[in-house]
């Protein structure tokens, strides 16, 4: 587990000093803050996996940061940090959303497991929330003026006629869906040739229980279609086998030939499937950029959600509030941004969502 960004608030400079050297070593990216309200200032500019929070800090404590970061979209995990004498106070936190605590003197190896396992549940909250909501943010979220993006779009459409696999990679809620939906149809697809979409957790290549669906069956139901994987990560080796084969030049009896298109937010390096599998996905390789990279398409995005959900008569968006919106970090990427208008068009009012209708901090 590497590459999370944790935000460290401990007002005893060599104790977070201490976390902040030890959560480096293990491959995160770390910001040590001193204070409570710079801790919420942090949350609020940046989109923070885990943040372990002390609970005594000067000016805002702990638990105050917990409760005001709890109304984000799309919060981090909080890990609360006690001293003697705090433990009680540190329930109280988890009864307002904090993930666990840690107590002080700290022990590295609980430190790891804690937050390790933080981010992991972060990293699950994060696909749920963009499943979720997918329906109208897939139609959506893939408008763009984003240059990088335009060019990826490009590419898909010209590779599409002769594709048989493509990797998506993004973040959950960059609309790895959407992209997908719209390979199968670059690809000359008739208006019955079929787009199946299934989570790798939920595929077997065979043998298993029938909690899950046998990649053959799947392979069959697409045929002459598109199979599409979200979460490839987690594909069973004797699903990728089965994927593998039917990719082949001279594939199973009984498969027909259909393009597989997989989708992931892990790394290539990271990606634990069989490699010859890897590098038949990865021979196409579309890199789907999240929203906090794209905040030139923000207002574009916006408008288009708030006519989608505003009725006959959609409210503007003010130029405040759009700027405001710009800056958001968007962790939950199009998801959340569609849960806050939504959240702002109750509140709206004189046909206009003003930046204090956003709900944001």
């Amino acid at each position: 587990m590497t590459g999370a960004r944790v935000l460290i608030a401990e007002d005893e400079r060599h104790l977070g000093m201490l976390l902040e050297h030890f959560l480096v070593g293990r491959g995160h990216d770390v910001t040590l803050v001193a204070d409570g309200r710079t801790a919420l200032q942090r949350l609020d500019g940046g989109a923070f996996d885990v943040a372990l929070l002390d609970v005594q800090m000067p000016g805002m404590d702990g638990v105050a940061v917990l409760r005001a970061a709890r109304e984000q979209a799309l919060p981090p995990e909080v890990i609360v940090m006690t001293g003697n004498g705090t433990v009680d106070v540190a329930i109280t936190a988890m009864q307002h959303g904090a993930y666990d605590y840690l107590a002080k003197p700290y022990r590295m190896a609980e430190v790891d497991l804690l937050v390790t396992r933080a981010v992991e549940r972060r990293r699950l909250a994060r696909e749920r929330f963009a499943s979720t909501l997918a329906g109208v943010d897939d139609a959506i979220a893939l408008q763009s003026v984003h240059a990088p993006l335009l060019a990826v779009l490009d590419a898909v459409a010209r590779a599409a006629p002769a594709m048989r696999a493509m990797l998506v990679h993004g973040e959950p809620g960059t609309g790895r869906g959407a992209l997908a939906r719209r390979a199968h149809a670059a690809a000359g697809a008739a208006p019955n040739d079929p787009f199946v979409a299934v989570d790798a957790a939920a595929v077997r290549g065979g043998g298993a229980p029938n909690v899950t669906v046998d990649a053959a069956v799947l392979l069959r139901l697409a045929a002459g279609g598109t199979l599409y994987v979200r979460r490839v990560d987690m594909l069973a080796p004797d699903a990728q086998r089965a994927l593998l084969a039917a990719l082949g030049d001279d594939p199973p009896r009984g498969v027909a030939p259909a393009r597989i298109l997989a989708a992931t937010a892990v790394a290539r390096d990271d990606l634990r499937i069989l490699p010859a599998l890897a590098d038949r996905l990865d021979a196409l390789r579309a890199e789907l950029p999240a929203l906090r990279d794209r905040a030139v398409d923000v207002p574009l995005l916006a408008d288009a959600i708030v006519r989608r959900l505003g009725g006959d008569r959609p409210p503007a968006v003010s130029d405040a509030a759009a700027e405001r919106l710009a800056r958001h970090p968007w962790p939950g990427n199009v998801p959340e941004l569609r849960v806050i208008l939504e959240r702002a068009l109750a509140r709206a009012s004189a046909g206009v969502i003003a930046i204090e209708h956003l709900g944001l901090p």
